[in-house]
């Protein structure tokens, strides 16, 4: 073999080495970065459920028959610079507030709320809440919006709650 074919071979196979290390880096970060996103979204989506089963709770609990609570949300407004959106959802039975990447609709945390028998989820329209005022329901919240509220209101022992803003 003469030595210019075999250098051109050297080098074709360490380029091909060096696109391979590159690539498989690549795809290792890319999996990293989406891991640490995922756990992110799902502390959001806890934070949320959890705030919205309290104030649930504290409706069903209560003796009034006609009360209404709601909690002004501190969320982030990007996860690794990406925005991101909030929704309460139904699957296979169940109420879930699902919070998803907008760059990446596989990249998503989600939490339980509670079986569908019982509180109703409102996604659109206001309700007044004493302590905060109109609150706009919303079937989905985008990242960075200002005053992200949980509320849950009794009507006759009947609890509807909810996300929604303060603004419109």
């Amino acid at each position: 073999m003469s030595e210019s074919i075999s250098s051109t071979l050297l080098t074709s196979a360490l380029f091909l080495l060096m696109f391979s290390l590159l690539a498989s880096f690549l795809i290792v970060t890319n999996n990293v970065t989406n891991e640490y996103e995922k756990v992110r979204f799902s502390d959001i989506a806890n934070y949320i459920a959890r705030n919205l089963v309290d104030i649930t709770t504290l409706s069903y609990e209560s003796s009034y028959n006609d009360m209404s609570l709601g909690i002004v949300l501190q969320i982030p407004t990007e996860v690794n610079n990406k925005g991101y959106s909030i929704s309460i959802i139904m699957e296979n039975g169940m109420y879930e507030v699902l919070v998803v990447s907008d760059t990446n609709s596989f990249v998503y945390g989600k939490a339980p709320l509670w079986a569908t028998t019982g509180t109703q989820i409102q996604l659109s329209g206001t309700v007044t809440v004493s302590s905060l005022g109109t609150v706009y329901c919303r079937s989905k919240i985008y990242s960075g919006t200002r005053k992200l509220v949980v509320w849950a209101n009794k009507q006759n022992g009947v609890i509807f709650a909810g996300i929604g803003t303060l603004n419109p």
